[in-house]
């Protein structure tokens, strides 16, 4: 771990290339969660001022911040491809035991740095009860009984006909992992037996949280892989935006499996795209879990299962989502589990008692909560938003716990609680229909299994023959769990993995080791085999007839037969973005285009919240403005408040960032169809920024201030100066709120091509 001196005792990570460390292009601060929550506005200004270069004396030094991570080139995204290229065979041919040692040796250290470990991810925002969940999953994967399934199942001899016959699986080759955004260092953590299995590893840190996995390989792996004999160039890691380091790996001939965490939408498009260049895609992507809960079941069990649901404020892919209750016991059940809802409390990340979170897509739960309403779902607690003192308040990231009930299975399968995969703390308590308990059994395994995700399922019950049922009918996940914790991990049983679009058409529970090799049969003919006969194909499968006593027919799949199952996968895994979308000019679409780059702070070509408060905090560095000011938190607040606006009309699959497309979806139907809306939108807006440029305090904004601006959303120089020649119409060489608010809007509403608000950027090319 490299330290800075004095003026920076924060651990600092720089670029892993090929095992060795190398400057990057400048760095990615990350500061503690729990001074995010307690500070917001100022610990982003903090954090802009030293990810863009703007430091302020001891800012290096502030205990606020957990560490920072170096950004990666595009130029180190190629070497590290061309490294791993030439590293993997020689890795390859180091004996599996010697690295299935590796990683038995990672097992121990992970144990030893047990508390370290949970302390680096508790300073990222998990949780310390979800920290310590994510070590025993870690733990899990890389148990010795993990390690002798693996023995097992990567090599298998034996003798047939005189041969000696082996089946071997080898490794894919260069393997480019691309952890999830909300469990980085959980995801990250399969690259240990994709290394074991002798593969080359490529993992890119997400920028948004890359401190846990830059920790877990520089510190943890890539000292390991050293020492039991890793070429130089086994593993590197990065750290760069997500979608033009998966182009580069799409587009490199080193590249050949994409190991992506994200949403199902994002997975299908990217799954056709990996298929188009030659790629393997391993793909973990969404859940929808179910918990099944019989007559006789262990209720207290149970509702405890049912809690995981709220660990991490219900953003865990692999958490249960809804409850399917007996009507025998679904009355006791929901008090049970109400109970203990209503007791969940917010709380900073360290508290050993807190398993909530600030929530990502708290404008998505408010609909989901809306839509189960409209269907006839009562809600039972919970739903508000509130801050980590657990004070109601419209802008707090936290959501109290909420728990719903449903009655009829038809009725929750059209709910948005139900039927999609949900990011935040909600639980739907579905009570089918009164029925006999083998035909209810029949049918409460039939809407498991009619889910169109299939991460993991769950079931409480006593009765044997119930419990063999819905193992043997259950068709549906890569991981059934009975009578036990959902979340939970075992070795040997697979931590991910799923079907339908939780893990595409090629979905199943993953053990990496497999998923990222490929199985190859071989047989060796010895002197032995000659009294066989080599050349005698019967023979050899131990039958003595000649060929003609066989019956001639021949067995397939009808070409018909594939062409159905190929249109099923279509139309179950594809889904296409419930947003319509709106006509508009090509001039409005490239306007759009232009102003989607300005936004794009972090250039990973997608615009979230935090691209937005980025954005605002460069500018109170800019000007030198606290982010507690007045001044400052109005900016912020207007930054937010633009934020929720935008993504409501916008984020078409919820995943809380908008592509291109969305946004210029989004933007038509928030602002140009509705007036209202864009002066709710931008007036605050407008009125925050021109109070922070106005440095002088005549309520106008001068060509310096303006200038000042525009750099910070990255305007080149000599379209600053033509930008602010066109707007100022008067040529008074000021601009006021409302001539902004109206280039503004013919900026982003006008299709007309002589429009002076075309210029807000400058020239348009």
């Amino acid at each position: 771990m490299d330290r800075c001196s004095p003026t920076a005792p924060h651990p600092a990570y720089p670029v892993l290339l090929g095992g060795a460390r190398e400057p990057g292009d400048g760095w990615v601060h990350w500061p503690r969660a729990s001074a995010l929550l307690g500070e917001l506005y100022d610990v982003m200004a903090l954090k802009a001022r030293l990810d863009h270069g703007r430091a302020r004396e001891g800012d290096l030094a502030d205990p606020r911040l957990a560490g920072r991570v170096a950004r990666s080139t595009a130029t180190q995204a190629e070497t590290a491809l061309e490294l791993a290229r030439e590293a993997q065979p020689g890795w390859a041919r180091v004996p599996l035991e010697q690295r299935l040692d590796f990683a038995c040796a990672f097992h121990q250290v992970l144990r030893e740095r047990a508390e370290e470990f949970t302390g680096v991810l508790v300073a990222e925002g998990a949780p310390l009860r979800v920290a310590r969940w994510a070590l025993g999953a870690a733990l899990s994967m890389t148990h010795p009984d993990t390690l002798d399934h693996a023995r097992q199942s990567l090599v298998w001899e034996g003798k047939q006909a005189g041969r000696l016959v082996r089946l071997v699986r080898k490794p894919d080759g260069v393997v480019c992992l691309n952890p999830a955004r909300n469990a980085a260092v959980p995801t990250a953590l399969f690259g240990v037996m994709t290394l074991a299995a002798g593969n080359a590893l490529i993992v890119n840190a997400p920028p948004a949280v890359p401190l846990g996995v830059a920790y877990l390989f520089h510190e943890l792996v890539g000292p390991l892989l050293a020492e039991y004999g890793a070429p130089h160039g086994t593993l590197s890691v990065l750290c760069a935006p997500s979608r033009p380091m998966l182009r580069t790996w799409l587009e490199s001939p080193q590249c050949d499996d994409v190991f992506y965490f994200g949403s199902s939408a994002h997975g299908a498009e990217l799954a056709k795209k990996c298929l188009e260049h030659g790629k393997k895609p391993v793909m973990e992507l969404a859940g929808n879990d179910a918990l099944v809960v019989w007559r006789d079941a262990d209720l207290a069990g149970a509702v405890e299962a049912a809690i995981e649901r709220y660990f991490g404020s219900g953003q865990l892919c692999l958490a249960p989502k809804f409850a399917l209750v007996h009507p025998a016991v679904a009355g006791e059940f929901t008090a049970l589990l109400r109970d203990r809802v209503t007791a969940l409390r917010v709380g900073p990340p360290e508290d050993p008692d807190v398993v909530l979170s600030p929530v990502v897509q708290r404008a998505k739960c408010a609909e989901v909560l809306d839509d189960a309403a409209r269907r006839g779902a009562e809600l039972l607690c919970g739903g508000e938003l509130v801050d980590v003192h657990d004070r109601p308040t419209r802008r707090g990231p936290f959501i109290r716990p909420a728990l719903l009930r449903a009655y009829g299975l038809e009725r929750a399968a059209r709910m948005r609680a139900v039927a999609e995969e949900t990011f935040f703390p909600l639980m739907c308590v579905v009570v089918p229909e009164e029925a006999p308990d083998d035909e209810l059994l029949g049918t409460l395994i039939a809407f498991v299994n009619a889910n169109p995700y299939g991460l993991r399922n769950s079931l409480w019950a006593r009765d044997a023959k119930v419990v063999d049922r819905f193992a043997d009918e259950v068709s549906n996940g890569g991981v059934l769990k009975i009578n036990d914790s959902h979340i939970g991990s075992l070795p040997v049983l697979p931590v991910i993995g799923g079907t339908g679009l939780s893990g595409g058409v090629f979905g199943e529970a993953n053990q990496p080791y497999l998923r990222t090799t490929r199985l190859q049969g071989i047989s060796v003919a010895t002197e032995d085999s000659e009294a066989c006969g080599r050349f005698d194909y019967l023979a050899a499968a131990g039958l003595d007839q000649q060929p003609g006593q066989l019956d001639q027919t021949t067995s397939g799949w009808p070409t018909s037969a594939v062409r159905d199952t190929l249109h099923h996968h279509q139309q179950q895994y594809e889904r296409k973005s419930p947003m319509a979308t709106l006509s508009g000019t090509a001039l409005l679409n490239k306007k759009f285009d232009v102003c989607f780059g300005h936004l794009d702070a972090d250039g990973n070509g997608s615009v979230d919240r935090e691209d937005l408060l980025t954005l605002g905090a460069q500018l109170l560095a800019a000007f030198d403005e606290p982010a507690t000011s007045p001044k400052g938190t109005r900016l912020m607040d207007g930054l937010a408040q633009f934020w929720d606006a935008l993504s409501a009309a916008a984020d078409a699959d919820g995943d809380k960032r908008l592509t291109p497309q969305e946004y210029r979806t989004g933007m038509k139907g928030a602002f140009i169809t509705s007036a209202v809306g864009f002066d709710q939108a931008f007036r605050p807006l407008t009125e925050a920024v021109v109070g922070l440029l106005d440095s002088d305090g005549d309520g106008e904004v001068d060509e310096k201030e303006f200038q000042v601006w525009q750099e910070v959303f990255r305007t080149s120089e000599e379209n600053r100066a033509a930008a602010f020649r066109a707007l100022d119409k008067d040529g008074s060489g000021k601009l006021s709120v409302e001539e902004l608010l109206t280039s503004l809007r013919e900026y982003y509403t006008s299709p007309d091509a002589d429009a002076t608000g075309n210029w807000l950027f400058g020239k348009l090319g």
